[in-house]
């Protein structure tokens, strides 16, 4: 706000002595501006005195007030960015034909940006830009002579748009990626094969977010390529503190995402890493931001990661924190699920049921957090036909939800095939068919609940009913 004031009081801004008095009168009701004093009458009056009240001049001083704001906003913007800032001057000498100026300028420029370690898409858009305004410079001086620097760096200005253009398609195809992931949608990958080439051919050292975008969208396309995981993860650990705050969650978020499929798909070794990478989100606070609130799939994911390795300290800090990070619309559903998530952790499962009944949320995310955990809060209670019916209310779900992303359908209806299976062995025990169902757990592309399913087994060959 001072800023603001500062800015309508410059001349070169604003000439109008209206907006001054307009500006002090609206500013001793910030932040609210909630008061009987701001009738649309009292404000004109402070601006013209006792001169009749004109709805359609207030109507024009605001609008000019807020031309002023968006110009105050514009400027502040730009600050925000001292090599782009800079890159407006070199406009203006190349508007004038200032070559000696414009070389000065830009060699200061290129010297800002060299000091960049990590070169995050908008600083490589701004190396290209950079070498754009200088070729476009150069491009049509008279005599041909003065067009050298045109001719002798017309290829790095080509090298450097091949960069940017690199950086954004990874970004779209790991964009693509992750919508496939979540919500079933199909998507052309235009170039995909040059761009990948061009960013296996890229220097690590001194373009280490071209690489971190490749080993992103390697490791999403082939769960298995471990070797790629621990490169991304090597990169994210030496760069992160250079790193804006986006492309710190985007590598973050899609390392931890990795680790909780490589466990979900029963890869015990990585459920240790599956818990660090969860930790160091929260840590950085590099976890997924969606319209200023932390993504309902990370509070979810963090306090099942926590309770599934043991760390049921470390999740009650979580709930307790950062409940209230989530949007507000989310909430409550939220915290009836965390509530129920923990009793059912202690074995309270009649109140774990209560808390779980009492989410409103219908979406196929929240659908299947809560499913899963009240399908085995009933057997454990030996309600065997509530099992059965809720495994059948899935099968009609996910028959009628055509948008659920397919690797989810597989990892849900393979649980729910196999509990089919263990229910209905509970039901009419067949030694035979536990040992065959065994076999066909361990195959199974799941693991916490597998562990889960396969204890359930030899509870029942334990009792032999």
């Amino acid at each position: 706000m001072n800023e603001f004031g500062k800015f309508l009081n410059s001349p070169f801004h604003n000439e109008s002595l209206k907006m001054v008095r307009l500006f002090n009168y609206l500013k001793k009701f910030h932040p609210d501006f909630k008061s009987e004093l701001l009738s649309r009458e009292l404000i004109f009056r402070k601006m013209y005195g006792d001169a009749g009240f004109s709805d359609k001049k207030l109507r024009e001083r605001f609008s000019d007030m807020m031309r002023l704001a968006d110009d105050f906003l514009a400027i502040v913007n730009v600050r925000k960015n001292p090599v782009r800032y800079k890159m407006f001057t070199l406009d203006e000498f190349s508007g004038r034909n200032l070559a000696v100026h414009f070389d000065k300028k830009h060699r200061e420029i290129f010297n800002l940006t060299e000091k960049q370690v990590f070169k995050n898409e908008n600083s490589l858009y701004d190396d290209y830009m950079l070498y754009s305004k200088k070729i476009g410079f150069y491009q049509s001086l008279k005599p041909v002579g003065k067009r050298k620097p045109f001719f002798d760096e017309f290829s790095v200005y080509v090298e450097m748009f091949l960069r940017y253009f690199t950086a954004q398609m990874l970004q779209n195809y790991s964009v693509i990626n992750n919508i496939k992931n979540v919500i079933n949608h199909p998507y052309e990958k235009q170039f995909y094969g040059e761009v990948m080439k061009y960013a296996d051919e890229q220097d690590l050292e001194r373009y280490p977010l071209i690489k971190a975008l490749r080993l992103m969208i390697k490791i999403n396309e082939n769960r298995e390529d471990t070797a790629s995981y621990f490169s991304l993860k090597k990169i994210y650990l030496k760069y992160h503190s250079k790193m804006s705050s986006s492309d710190k969650a985007m590598i973050g978020t899609e390392l931890f995402v990795h680790t909780r499929i490589m466990v979900r798909t029963g890869r015990i070794d990585f459920k240790s890493e599956c818990l660090d990478m969860m930790k160091l989100q929260i840590e950085h606070k590099t976890h997924p931001i969606e319209n200023g609130y932390m993504k309902r799939e990370t509070f979810l994911a963090s306090v099942d990661t926590a309770l599934s390795q043991g760390d049921d300290v470390w999740a009650r800090t979580f709930i307790k924190d950062h409940s209230s990070d989530v949007a507000p619309e989310l909430r409550k559903d939220i915290n009836y699920w965390a509530k129920a998530t923990m009793l059912y952790h202690e074995k309270k499962y009649e109140m774990a049921l209560t808390e779980f009944s009492r989410i409103k949320t219908s979406d196929f995310v929240f659908y299947f957090w809560v499913k899963v955990p009240v399908s085995r809060i009933y057997y454990e209670l030996k309600e065997y036909d509530k099992v059965l019916m809720l495994i059948d209310s899935y099968n009609h779900y996910t028959a009628a939800n055509k948008l659920i992303p397919d690797y989810s359908k597989v990892w849900y209806s393979a649980y729910f095939s196999l509990l089919y299976k263990v229910t209905s062995l509970a039901l009419k025990y067949d030694e035979h068919k536990l040992l065959k169902l065994a076999d066909e757990i361990k195959k199974s592309p799941l693991s916490s609940n597998s562990t889960w399913l396969t204890e359930k087994l030899y509870e029942l060959k334990k009792l032999g009913i």
